[in-house]
């Protein structure tokens, strides 16, 4: 994984057109756009020119996905280093937002809790789920994909509030306990007065990782651990903020479902 050097671009007004060229660096307005001070970008090595006052929406752009890969970049860096492993404490992600890219969808088998199991198969069969090895019911792959998951890449479970638990809760866990004896308070997560630990799962790092803010992140994870204490809760920071009307997925769910 290589995050590629971000070079800032200028426009110029003359007579007859606007030309657009390389700069020296990102502006302060620009910075400042994404929440960054002069001696921050340059401690991450971005070039700055304080001499230009303008800011071009481009190079702001540009900034936003410098950094959602930078960020990816220092968390892969600490998944696969041996003191984390598979899970990262939530500190180390600095920012998360569900891009409703639906790639967990594509990559994990979705284990039913009981009553999951049971209110699914009621409704659609039991021609949508399989038994792993384990022995535990999860929902059925077609074509290496969820069996629900549509034609948009999102969820067709979710607008009728029927989508697993732990579909709602990925990429987080949340413990009671820290999961290693040497963490240093870095998955540490205090809510309502309660201690929590939360990692972040890196078996297939989350495209979200970086996106959004980190105050979107703290709303996130006490979303999380109030799903986990109530699986029948909304989620609203926790998923995608895709202005897709439900109305206009849910004959899609059908159409899958007789596919099997």
């Amino acid at each position: 994984m290589v995050v590629e050097p971000l070079k800032a671009v200028v426009k110029r007004r003359s007579v007859t057109a606007i030309r657009t060229s390389m700069g020296r660096g990102l502006s302060r307005a620009e910075l400042k756009d994404v929440g960054m001070f002069v001696g921050e970008a340059r401690k991450l090595g971005l070039m700055v020119d304080e001499r230009r006052s303008l800011k071009h929406e481009e190079n702001v752009g540009m900034l936003k996905e410098w950094l959602r890969g930078f960020r990816m970049l220092s968390v892969h860096r600490a998944a696969t280093s041996m003191s984390f492993g598979r899970y990262v404490p939530w500190r180390r992600i600095g920012a998360w937002s569900c891009l409703g890219c639906g790639g967990c969808c594509t990559h994990f088998r979705v284990v039913l809790r009981p009553y999951e199991y049971a209110l699914l198969t009621e409704v659609y069969g039991h021609g949508i789920i399989r038994i792993d090895s384990m022995g535990s019911p999860c929902l059925k792959r077609v074509g290496n994909k969820c069996i629900f998951q549509d034609n948009y890449g999102l969820c067709a479970l979710q607008p009728l509030r029927m989508k697993p638990l732990a579909c709602k809760v990925w990429p987080f866990a949340v413990c009671s306990e820290p999961k290693r004896k040497h963490e240093n308070g870095e998955a540490l997560f205090v809510y309502k007065g309660r201690d929590y630990y939360v990692h972040i799962d890196m078996s297939y790092p989350c495209r979200g990782i970086g996106a959004g803010t980190r105050e979107k992140l703290h709303s996130t994870i006490a979303e999380v651990i109030e799903l986990q204490q109530n699986p029948a809760n909304p989620q609203i920071h926790s998923t995608s903020t895709s202005t897709l009307s439900p109305v206009s997925r849910i004959p899609l769910i059908g159409q899958v479902v007789r596919a099997v």
